[in-house]
């Protein structure tokens, strides 16, 4: 189940050095050595795995032996049918884990399980002769045994994390201690330091930008609308995407925002300091507040972040963590929701904090993509940072909603 220990223990150590260099100054200056050490460690090893064996469910199914996908139980070879029962024992941790091979060998063979993100699924074929007992003692048996088996990998994974993190607390310790070389010097030098040339030099603006909305005369019902403009929109994206990044290039001291658990009061941290970035960035013409946030009522629900002009919507913004395709559907219904009729622009800025982010975003694109409002999904030279679609508005069909995916690694 996985290459050796040694390979692992090869790799793992290599891929160190690359984490320690990603690290950018303020990274070093701004974090304590430990949790910088810890964070590299995370990256390459992950979490342990915990089997939540007390919340496990089963499911059956009668298939062909024909589509029997596991080995066939004694005396069912001259059968057409056989009962297939499936163990779902949800767990916690990376993924990737479950491809460690434990040092250890067992007297039982290794097991042999599907994986989800949140489950692991063992399958059996039940015997002709075998009854509801001895099919539920089978599986127990084998839930027994893989339980054994994470308990090793995840003695033999904390081990290698203990080394792992002397090795990451070295490196970055020499990397700090040539930036502390750099400041002796420099400070002892007294030659005076050279100017940045004027083209290289970037000002710092001191007045926000004043958001003026478009309007339009629907021809249809002659009434006035007002929508944002495009090219306010791909500043505001841009702004926000500024800050994730921003979030991202400080992984430790972004999660102490977040406690253990990623509830409600996660997402309305995160926006509250989203909605302080925005607001000093934009400006209504008349001077006040542009953004509205703090779960405002709008359309059928609630909404994290909102500018409206004249009682009228045009950029609805929400935050979400990653919980799986299911929920992020639901998000997505929820977005729509509030949507109304008058809305022409959408984000939702997804946080996402387990390991196989790569794969959480492809798949909340892929829902996004697949949704029956979805109009058109626009080409992006950067899926892993931002994804563009055009969506049709719940209440009327021929009005193009701009949505925004903007993906966050925590």
């Amino acid at each position: 189940m996985g290459p050796p220990t040694d390979e692992i223990r090869s790799q793992a150590i290599d891929g160190v050095s690359p984490v320690v260099a990603r690290f950018t100054e303020g990274q070093l200056r701004g974090n304590d050595l430990d949790d910088l050490a810890h964070y590299v460690v995370d990256n390459i090893m992950g979490q342990p795995l915990e089997l939540d064996t007390g919340n496990h469910s089963y499911e059956h199914q009668v298939v062909s032996l024909a589509e029997l996908d596991i080995p066939a139980p004694n005396g069912a070879q001259s059968a057409i049918d056989v009962v297939r029962l499936s163990l779902h024992i949800p767990y916690s941790g990376t993924r990737n884990v479950f491809k460690t091979r434990p040092s250890r060998v067992f007297g039982t063979p290794n097991p042999e399980a599907a994986l989800t993100d949140d489950e692991v699924i063992i399958t059996i074929a039940v015997g002709p002769d075998e009854d509801g007992q001895a099919a539920e003692g089978r599986l127990l048996l084998l839930e027994q045994n893989l339980q054994r088996w994470v308990n090793v990998v995840n003695g033999d994974v904390a081990a290698l994390k203990r080394e792992l993190g002397s090795h990451a607390r070295a490196l970055i310790g020499k990397r700090i201690a040539v930036l502390q070389q750099r400041d002796n010097i420099v400070a002892a030098l007294t030659i005076p330091l050279r100017r940045v040339e004027g083209e290289r030099a970037v000002e710092i603006p001191i007045k926000r930008t004043t958001v003026v909305l478009k309007s339009t005369i629907r021809a249809a019902a002659g009434q006035r609308e007002w929508s944002l403009a495009d090219s306010v929109y791909e500043q505001m994206i841009k702004n926000i995407t500024a800050f994730t990044r921003a979030l991202e290039r400080r992984p430790v001291s972004a999660l102490r925002l977040l406690p253990e658990t990623e509830t409600q009061a996660d997402e309305e941290t995160l926006r509250d300091w989203l909605m302080f970035i925005l607001g000093s960035n934009y400006e209504a013409p008349d001077g006040g507040e542009l953004f509205i946030g703090g779960e405002v009522e709008n359309g059928k629900g609630k909404t994290d972040i909102l500018v409206r002009h004249e009682g009228r919507n045009a950029f609805i913004g929400e935050c979400k963590f990653w919980h799986g395709p299911k929920k992020f559907n639901e998000a997505i219904e929820q977005l729509l929701g509030y949507t109304t009729w008058r809305d022409t622009k959408a984000a939702i800025i997804l946080f996402i904090t387990n390991r196989n982010a790569t794969a959480a975003i492809a798949s909340a694109g892929a829902c996004l993509a697949a949704h029956s409002a979805c109009k058109e999904v626009l080409n992006s030279s950067d899926p892993k940072e931002r994804r563009d679609y055009s969506y049709s508005s719940p209440t009327d069909e021929q009005r193009i909603i701009s949505l925004a995916l903007l993906p966050v690694v925590l």
